[in-house]
């Protein structure tokens, strides 16, 4: 339950600042989606790929080192049936841009 709160909390308030700020995607935002979208999994995970992130992407961009590193850590937390979609969902959850998810009833 807490995970869900903590995803949903996570899109609404990107699809908010999404929906303002044209450059939203940066650094930060990179790291809090690495944060949010790993919500699910124990909490030393979710540090682990914090930390990978920090090691890994210091440009705020997805390296493959990064996506290497949250691979190990994500099939380290699940079952072998569940690793590989586990870890494809984290790295699509990340990528989302939210900001096309925005309505601007001007734009029509």
């Amino acid at each position: 339950m807490r995970a869900v709160k903590i995803l949903g909390l996570f899109f609404y308030t990107n699809l908010l600042a999404g929906c303002t700020s044209p450059s939203m995607i940066h650094n930060q935002s990179l790291q809090d989606k690495v944060i949010a979208c790993g919500a699910g999994y124990s909490d030393n995970a979710t540090g682990s790929l914090v930390a990978a992130y920090h090691q890994t992407a210091p440009s705020g961009e997805l390296t493959t080192d990064f996506k290497e590193n949250a691979r190990t850590i994500i099939f380290k937390e699940l079952p072998p049936e569940a690793r590989l979609k586990g870890y494809e969902d984290y790295i699509k959850c990340i990528q989302t841009d939210w900001r096309h998810h925005c309505h601007h009833p001007h734009k029509d």
